[in-house]
Formats: structure tokens, C-alpha cells, sequence
């Protein structure tokens, strides 16, 4: 009788995991607790044992997510790194140095601004999208820093559930806006082109066919943003637990799709003028300076290849506000660097306006830097003017340019004996590649 008995209990013990099964305190949910005994080896129930399990992990949030709704998961995670003892992650402060990325080139933005209306005191078609661009970064880099303060750069299951709600709202209204910033840089970049060889009539003509393409891809990826996942509230709210009938496309390929899109299309803004100012007959060190002068692009291409890297994990994550950390900071910085490229030239005036020695010998590509940026101004917008007058088509040649009837406009003269007088003048890096049409040969 006592035998049976003593056979009895130590069964039961056995079965409540004093040398066998194992037992998990209450903190963890019941749903969680099926994955936990079916994971873990049966000759060890230690928290030490299931905590260095790499096998353990890869498997543990399939199981979860398969038996728990997803606040049962996050609480299941939590009790994990409890038993574990795993301090808790949390990187949101290393994306303050790259704030000063982001004030340079604001401040390259706003040196734009000032130079072309307090200095130049002209604003041409892309000052006006740089400046409307300028405006919509500021609220895109707020929303963007706002929302990753709020959750990003911590583990998913220990964000507070209306702070993950709010962040990725902020998340998904930041998706469209940075696709649009990168598509209105594009654009400016192209007018920059128009306006300096608008006697190009058929580089003109490519260029307006390039800005309707990118216009309509740029709008295009942006609604594919917007509607990514149906209905639209489950881009943020897909972490509450509510059973909702929900429709998603591959967030990973359409995220490779912007990527790749955006640096095709840097790519061809980069090679766009190289062909029509290789025809130019000029010094190859002129040529070079020209490229340089026109290659603002490059920047932008570099920060989107760099970004690339951190597309692996986009849609694919399980933890998404900690894998999204690096993503969204190269996202900010590609679209900081993609505001600040369009305003490089006009950087290039202020600092000759304000350190005329030096930076007048280092950006004037040959030009005489003693002038005043007064006179340089000047005789940019007259020889511009000079060539805008009287257009006459050329049918003959390869490369269709509008051949003007010079004007003889001097610099700070007016008329004598009912005609312009004439006056040597340095010429600007414009002048010269609007000068160099002149040289283009007319037959093959």
C-alpha cells in the first residue's frame, strides 16, 4: 500500500516537472508555453540551456506567432529575455550624429535660398522646386525623427502598444513623402540643365522627356506606398491583435523596385549632359570642370547604394522596429544629401560672395576671380540673354541647336550712336559652355 502510494507521488512530481516536464511561471502565456516544451530539449528545461539554443530562437517566433496572438507573442518575447537575463536594446541615441548631416545640408538649402534673393535677386523655375522641396524635407525629417525616437531602435515586444501604433503610422506617412523628395531632386537637377543649354533644342527635348518619365514613376511608387497593404489603417495597426481580413504585396520588392528605380534614374541625370559638352570644342581640363560642375547627382547615387544594404530585412523582419534603425537613418541621409545636391552651385556663389580670395581661385574654373560677384551675376545673365534672342534652327546637323543673332551687351554700358558698345569681359564657366555652341560643327 505504501509502495503504490510512493509510486503514486513520484509520478506526480515527475509530471508537474520536478524531474521531467517542464514548469513555467505564470508571466508566461499559455499559448507560449506548448512552444516552449516542444522546443526545448527534453535532458535539459534550464533557462540556460533554451537561452543559448540558437536552434531555439529561429523557431521559437514561428511557433509563437502560429499558436498567440500577436500581444501574447510580445509578452512570450519579454518573459524570454526576463529568464534569460538580456538587458534591454536600445540604439535610438546613435542616430544623433547623423543629425549633422542633416543641418549641413538644410544649411545648403537655406544658403540657396538667401543667395538667389538677397544676392542674386533672381529665381529661376528650380530655385522655386528647390525651395518647395526644402520646405517638404523639413516635415519629412520631423515626422521621421519623431517616429523613431517614439519605438524605432528598441526590440519590437518592448515598445508600448500605442507608441508602436503612432510610430508607424509616422512610419508609413514618411514612405511616400521620401519617394516624392527624391523624385522633385531629380527634377531640379534637369531644369538646372534646361536653363544653362536651352539652345540645345534637342537635348532640351530630352531632358522635358526625362522629367515626364520621372514624374510619372515618382507618382506611380508613391501610390504603391500609400496603398501598400489594405485596408490602409493595417500598416500600423497590424501589431494589435485584431483578426482583420488584410491584403499586403511583397513590402520587400517594392522596396528593391524604389531602390533601384530611383538609382537608374540617378544614373541617367548623371550622364544626360556628358554627350552634348564632349562635343564641345574645348580644353579637356574645361570639359572636366564642366562635368564636375553638372555631376550633382553623384552624391545622391552614392547614399542610395549605400542603402541598399539595409533592404534585406524590408518586410522580412520579425522584429522590424529594431531592423528598420539602419534603414531609416541611410533613408534620411540619402534624402538630406539628395536636397542639398541641387544647391551646390549657388553654395559656390555665396562663398565667393563672402571669401572672394580663396574660394573665387578654388570654384571660378578659370575665370578672373578678382570680379565682384555683382559682375559675375551680371555678365552670366547677359550672355544667357545674348543667346535666348533671336532663335534661328539649324536643320542640317546632327545635334539641333538654336543659333542666335549675337548682341553685342557689355557689362555695366548702355547704347552709343544708336548701338551697344562693346567690352572685354572675363568670361563665367556658363559663358563658356554656352560660348563653346558656337564651335560645334554643323555637319558630321
Amino acid at each position: 500500500m505504501r509502495a503504490g502510494l510512493l509510486t503514486a507521488l513520484l509520478s506526480l512530481l515527475a509530471f508537474t516537472g520536478v524531474f521531467g516536464t517542464p514548469s513555467f511561471d505564470t508571466s508566461l502565456p499559455d499559448c507560449a508555453q506548448i512552444c516552449f516544451r516542444t522546443l526545448t530539449s527534453p535532458d535539459c528545461y534550464k533557462p540556460s540551456c533554451f537561452c543559448t539554443s540558437n536552434t531555439f530562437h529561429n523557431d521559437l517566433i514561428p511557433c509563437l506567432k502560429s499558436h498567440c496572438p500577436i500581444p501574447q507573442v510580445f509578452a512570450s518575447l519579454r518573459y524570454l529575455d526576463q529568464k534569460c537575463e538580456r538587458p534591454r536594446r536600445d540604439r535610438r541615441n546613435d542616430a544623433w550624429p547623423y543629425l549633422s548631416i542633416h543641418i549641413l545640408c538644410i544649411l545648403c538649402a537655406v544658403i540657396r535660398v538667401y543667395t538667389k534673393i538677397f544676392i542674386v535677386r533672381k529665381i529661376s523655375p528650380e530655385d522655386w522646386l528647390s525651395f518647395t522641396s526644402l520646405v517638404i524635407y523639413v516635415v519629412y525629417f520631423g515626422i521621421g525623427h519623431h517616429a523613431l525616437m517614439s519605438a524605432f531602435g528598441q526590440d519590437i515586444w518592448w515598445v508600448n502598444a500605442d507608441d508602436l501604433s503612432h510610430a508607424l503610422k509616422l512610419f508609413w506617412i514618411d514612405c511616400p513623402v521620401y519617394t516624392l523628395l527624391l523624385g522633385m531632386t531629380k527634377v531640379t537637377i534637369i531644369l538646372f540643365y534646361i536653363r544653362l543649354c536651352h539652345v540645345y533644342t534637342l537635348f532640351c527635348q530630352l531632358c522635358w522627356a526625362c522629367i515626364l518619365i520621372i514624374s510619372l514613376s515618382t507618382g506611380a511608387l508613391m501610390s504603391l506606398n500609400i496603398f501598400q497593404c489594405t485596408p490602409i489603417r493595417w500598416n500600423w495597426d497590424r501589431f494589435s491583435g485584431e483578426d482583420v481580413d488584410f491584403w499586403c504585396m511583397d513590402l520587400n520588392k517594392l522596396q528593391w523596385s524604389i531602390n533601384i528605380t530611383n538609382i537608374i534614374f540617378d544614373l541617367v541625370v548623371l550622364v544626360l549632359p556628358i554627350p552634348l559638352i564632349w562635343k564641345t570644342k574645348s580644353t579637356f581640363r574645361r570639359k572636366l570642370g564642366i562635368v564636375l560642375m553638372f555631376s550633382l547627382g553623384v552624391v545622391v547615387l552614392v547614399a542610395s547604394c549605400l542603402k541598399m544594404r539595409y533592404n534585406v530585412l524590408y518586410g522580412h523582419s520579425n522584429n522590424i522596429t529594431w531592423d528598420y534603425m539602419d534603414l531609416m537613418v541611410w533613408a534620411g541621409i540619402e534624402s538630406s544629401v539628395s536636397i542639398a545636391a541641387p544647391c551646390l552651385p549657388t553654395v559656390r556663389l555665396f562663398l565667393h560672395k563672402v571669401f572672394p580670395t580663396s574660394f573665387g581661385r578654388i570654384f571660378a574654373f578659370g575665370s578672373h576671380c578678382e570680379r565682384t560677384l555683382d559682375q559675375e551675376i551680371k555678365a552670366e545673365e547677359e550672355e544667357v540673354a545674348q543667346w535666348a534672342a533671336d532663335v534661328e534652327m539649324t536643320t542640317d546637323s546632327r545635334l539641333r541647336v538654336a543659333r542666335p543673332r549675337r548682341a553685342a551687351i557689355s557689362l555695366g554700358e548702355g547704347f552709343e550712336n544708336g548701338g551697344r558698345m562693346k567690352k572685354k569681359k572675363a568670361m563665367t564657366e556658363a559663358s563658356r559652355i554656352l560660348k563653346s555652341v558656337d564651335e560645334i560643327p554643323l555637319s558630321p
